[in-house]
């Protein structure tokens, strides 16, 4: 199982690129029963009713700031295809203003 791409598409996703993170954290852990990616930042966070949503194809959470930021909102699909074809569990943890945790468990 390869993780270099599932945290380089971290890297270049949505969490990372349109927060306005005071700082982005990127775990990787292996143990013998799984392996764990985690990218976690201290952004504005991501409403309950929008978390989901993040992990489709060229959706954003705030249109507003899509032309300032760039990007495609194509980083957590990526993520969430690479997840899926490795059978692993992607998940979303976020609090508005206190920032958003994403989780892939193989």
């Amino acid at each position: 199982m390869n993780t270099d791409m599932m945290v380089i598409s971290f890297v270049n996703s949505g969490l990372m690129t349109l927060s306005q993170a005071i700082g982005v954290i990127m775990v990787t852990a292996r143990t013998t029963e799984m392996d764990l990616v985690k990218g976690l930042d201290s952004g504005i966070g991501i409403p309950k009713d929008q978390q989901e949503r993040i992990f489709e194809r060229f959706y954003r959470v705030d249109k507003s700031r899509s032309r300032e930021t760039g990007g495609t909102g194509l980083g957590l699909a990526i993520v969430k295809h690479i997840a899926e074809i490795h059978e692993a569990k992607i998940s979303v943890d976020s609090a508005l203003g206190k920032g958003t945790c994403i989780t892939v468990q193989f």
